[in-house]
């Protein structure tokens, strides 16, 4: 969950030249609350906590089956600007239930 981002004792992984972390839901038909319920890491939490991470790139793997392709882009797109820039998504072979 997205507790790790907050606790000092991680600062290490947040200064990392990569981050890998997994972010399951991309999009407002699944809330925060839910995913932390199930373990799991939402996109808008990790954008309201971009000043975190010092970072060169982060990847963002372990999407919901429940997107497709274009729709995890799109939303990582929106990300705000220097998050945006540095984030990138492991979408290769990535299969979904709208196939």
């Amino acid at each position: 969950m997205s507790d790790f981002i907050v606790d000092p004792s991680n600062i290490d992984a947040l200064k990392a030249k990569i981050l890998i972390m997994e972010t399951t839901f991309v999009d407002d038909s699944v809330g925060i609350e839910y995913a932390r319920e199930y373990g799991h890491i939402h996109l808008s939490e990790v954008a309201s906590l971009a000043n975190y991470f010092e970072n060169k790139a982060i990847l963002l793997i372990h999407f919901s089956a429940r997107y497709k392709v274009e729709e995890i882009q799109g939303a990582v797109s929106n990300l705000p600007r220097p998050l945006a820039d540095k984030v990138l998504t492991l979408t290769e072979g990535f299969r979904s239930d709208h196939l």
